[in-house]
């Protein structure tokens, strides 16, 4: 018996280790490209590529949040028939709703072009809405995978995707002279995904062997997925309005070239929220099966200790950073470090309070309480979104509209806390 359990035990830990590789070479593919588009152009157009980004994370946020989490949470103890079943029609709806979001941003495109000088733009556009696409389908194959207990498997297709893109960024920074940097990026980054996508003979087949039931079941998926999903799909928006709508913010305010700073500022503390995001992935079909046969009596005790290997990695990478600070190497490989190295003092505290949040959060993920999520983002979206108005344009303190971002994922976490503990005291 002691044999078995320490196989399993060994395999979870093969599974977490190979979600948080999976995740760390996502990081390494996004600060690649990044720093071959301020290699080969410049920080303004950085902050444009950012900008992009940025929006292409709201996206594919709405998507992974309404459909692939409901997805893990919906098959995560279900038998192979129905999981695959499920994943078919959670990848009929998905292509629908990027059917309908190609559709609404060409008109919108369109309306751009007619009313401002936009056409320059377009193939910015074009290239970002193809590669935002793309990586839907990729997260809910790699969703799936994860759901499935296939971390691994799903590390060889994120490999292939990686591969195919550091071959050809390495074509772009030797051979390229032209101005369509932020295209060529992102059209690199879709062939990546196209490359990993058809590899991926383990979601392929899992589609292929599934037997399609119909648009009305299809529908009925969708109404249950919202039906959870709603409250966690506006917390996804309000989080990502107070941690991510930065970048546009300070494009609006302060213009492309600022905004590269903050964006180079996260792209170096970005392994930080990898790591951590990675673990927080493979942890989610884990932390539901517990809740569901012990309760949430479990739940803290396995929460915390996630937390803590995600601390100490935090904790080892920030002492890092600071020898490159102080060692004067980061001024030496760092585009302008002089203007940047204040931004990355503020991704430093935001992250570790936005790690913290999250692994707190996945409390009341697991145990479906996405009312209450969906409350606490909303009061900590006030304190940012207030602090941002205020300091940000009515002040033009950049500084201290950031420093009400922080404050308000700090105000997020203490109402974590008080919530929990009061269903723990009330469930004992």
């Amino acid at each position: 018996m002691s044999s078995i359990v320490q196989r399993l035990t060994q395999r979870d830990l093969l599974k977490q280790y190979a979600s948080v590789t999976e995740q760390i070479l996502m990081s390494g593919s996004n600060m690649l490209a990044s720093i071959v588009v301020i290699h080969v152009g410049n920080i303004a157009q950085f902050g444009i590529y950012s900008f992009v980004f940025v929006l292409g994370t709201l996206i594919s946020g709405v998507f992974g949040t309404l459909l692939h989490r409901q997805m893990m949470l919906e098959i995560a103890s279900a038998g192979e028939t129905e999981q695959r079943r499920i994943f078919l029609s959670t990848v009929a709806i998905e292509l629908v709703g990027l059917a309908i979001f190609l559709t609404v941003l060409a008109g919108t495109t369109s309306i751009l072009s007619v009313l401002f000088d936009f056409d320059t733009h377009n193939r910015i556009v074009a290239a970002g809405a193809v590669y935002i696409s793309l990586y839907v389908l990729f997260d809910a194959f790699k969703q799936y995978a994860y759901t499935i207990g296939n971390q691994i498997y799903s590390l060889r297709c994120t490999f292939i995707y990686v591969s195919v893109q550091v071959l050809l960024m390495g074509g772009l920074v030797l051979f390229y002279h032209g101005d369509w940097v932020v295209e060529a990026a992102y059209s690199i980054l879709s062939i990546g995904l196209i490359a990993s996508l058809l590899s991926n003979r383990l979601c392929l087949d899992s589609l292929r062997k599934s037997q399609w039931q119909s648009w009305k079941f299809s529908a009925g998926v969708l109404e249950g997925y919202f039906k959870q999903g709603r409250f966690s799909l506006l917390g996804m928006a309000i989080t990502w309005a107070q941690n991510q709508s930065m970048n546009p913010f300070l494009m609006l305010i302060s213009g492309p070239t600022v905004a590269g700073y903050f964006s180079l500022g996260r792209l170096l503390i970005m392994p930080m929220a990898v790591v951590s995001q990675g673990l927080v992935n493979s942890s989610t079909p884990t932390l539901r099966r517990i809740y569901k046969q012990k309760g949430i009596g479990d739940l803290p005790p396995t929460i915390r200790s996630f937390l803590l290997k995600t601390t100490l990695f935090s904790l080892l990478y920030v002492a890092v950073l600071l020898v490159g600070h102080y060692g004067g190497l980061l001024e030496r490989v760092v585009p302008d470090y002089e203007q940047v190295q204040w931004y990355l003092l503020v991704w430093v505290i935001l992250v570790s309070c936005s790690i913290a949040r999250f692994w707190h959060g996945q409390f009341f993920v697991v145990s479906m309480e996405f009312q209450f999520l969906s409350r606490v983002s909303i009061a900590s979206l006030i304190v940012t979104a207030s602090g941002m108005l205020i300091f940000g344009v009515g002040f033009d303190s950049i500084r201290l509209a950031l420093a009400s971002v922080i404050a308000g994922e700090i105000i997020a976490l203490i109402l974590y806390q008080r919530k929990q503990a009061s269903l723990l005291q009330t469930n004992q």
